[in-house]
């Protein structure tokens, strides 16, 4: 393992790559699943086509996560994060509809 520059755990390169590749293979593994609807009115064919060209955009892109020490250490850390993982990640506000097969909700 590389020894990090100052006081991180690790490397923010090895945190970078790490989170791309597990956020983007979750999120293809949702779209193969048929759990994430992508919004294309195009045949099957041609949005699995769409949908791989994003990805691998996605892929592509450099990306530039935002990582700074904690004020208080690593205890302040936990108790940061346990006032997030608590929440609800959807509001009732930006519910549209629901049915048995689909949930429809708000962006913006």
């Amino acid at each position: 393992m590389r020894k990090s520059k100052g006081k991180f755990f690790i490397p923010v390169f090895v945190l970078r790559d790490k989170f791309k590749g597990k956020f983007l293979y979750h999120l293809n593994a949702l779209y193969q699943s048929g759990i994430l609807k992508v919004p294309f009115s195009l045949s099957e064919q041609e949005a699995y086509f769409c949908w791989n060209t994003f990805k691998d955009s996605l892929y592509q892109k450099d990306w530039c996560p935002y990582i700074k020490e904690t004020f208080n250490g690593f205890g302040n850390a936990i108790e940061y994060l346990g006032r997030y993982t608590h929440k609800v990640a959807i509001s009732n506000s930006r519910i549209i509809s629901v049915t048995e097969i689909q949930k429809s909700e708000a962006y913006f």
